[in-house]
């Protein structure tokens, strides 16, 4: 995709990106300190089913974000439409 330098709807969209990315990092290292914990408590079968999980999955299965909501076309809709004043997912500013 490609835009003008510095528009406005393509800054909101890679500073989404960035922030979902920060979000995915945070929850990976504490994803390792949670299994790390586990094994710690001798629940190997436990940790051995929390590292099935990894930061691609979908919040519902367990994952920080999921791909369709940190780099996806929603991310696109959601700058667009802030742009045009709907201000979607405000908690992203």
């Amino acid at each position: 995709m490609a835009s003008s330098p510095n528009h406005p709807i393509a800054l909101s969209a890679v500073l989404r990106i960035l922030h979902s990315t920060a979000n995915a990092i945070e929850w990976s290292h504490q994803h390792a300190r949670d299994i790390r914990h586990l094994k710690e408590l001798g629940r190997y079968d436990d940790s051995k089913a929390l590292l099935k999980t990894t930061v691609l999955e979908e919040p519902n299965d367990g994952g920080p974000v999921g791909v369709m909501a940190w780099t996806g076309p929603g991310i696109w809709t959601d700058a667009v439409l802030r742009y045009a004043g709907g201000n979607p997912c405000a908690e992203h500013d």
